[in-house]
């Protein structure tokens, strides 16, 4: 964090950094992203990430399943572009 720059400043960046990866690179923001830095920790908060048709298979427990693993391996696969 620099001199000039404050903890909200800070937080706020880190959400928008993380609604444009979403965007780019999984195709839909969130509704919603808060961040918070907590003694070191970046803790992250996404609202309604799910595209329609992902809310729609996750109703039952494999579609819950299937859509979890999914987006894990896409989150995983685009892991170097997060640093």
């Amino acid at each position: 964090m620099s001199p000039s720059q404050t903890k909200g400043q800070l937080e706020a960046k880190i959400a928008e950094a993380i609604t444009q990866f979403e965007r780019q690179h999984l195709g839909r923001g969130p509704q919603e992203v808060r961040a918070w830095i907590i003694q070191g920790l970046i803790l992250i908060h996404l609202k309604r990430v799910l595209a329609p048709a992902e809310e729609k298979l996750a109703r039952d427990p494999a579609g819950h399943r299937l859509v979890r693993e999914v987006r894990r391996q896409l989150i995983e696969g685009s892991r170097s572009m997060l640093r």
